[in-house]
């Protein structure tokens, strides 16, 4: 099975992947299950092309020295409610919407709540 798993991912430009391959074996008429496909392909060492890009929005230098924390920032809350912390990371579904969020502990809102 090794040896025509290697012959369809060949033939098919070095793109397929598990899910391909295993479609064009049912049409070639051998019936073998996904898993086995996904496995002999791990084994063959073989994986299908990957679409997208991931993106880095930061590589930290490690021969620079950080800067100080100013704030003395303390993320332990004596409470339940007490301490709010905020993470903003991007996200390339958001990068073009304006941010117009805001985070508000519960005692300045304004009216009853």
């Amino acid at each position: 099975m090794k040896p025509l798993i290697q012959q369809i991912f060949e033939a098919n430009y070095r793109v397929y992947g598990a899910r391909k391959v295993w479609r064009e074996l049912h049409r070639q008429g051998h019936i073998v299950a996904r898993c086995t496909v996904e496995r002999l392909m791990r084994e063959l060492g073989v994986t299908g092309a990957v679409r997208g890009k991931k993106i880095i929005t930061t590589i930290p230098d490690s021969s620079v020295e950080r800067a100080p924390d100013l704030l003395d920032r303390n993320f332990v809350a004596p409470a339940p409610n007490r301490c709010w912390v905020a993470d903003f990371t991007q996200n390339a579904a958001m990068a073009t919407a304006p941010p117009h969020w805001s985070v508000t502990p519960p005692g300045d809102r304004p009216g009853p709540c």
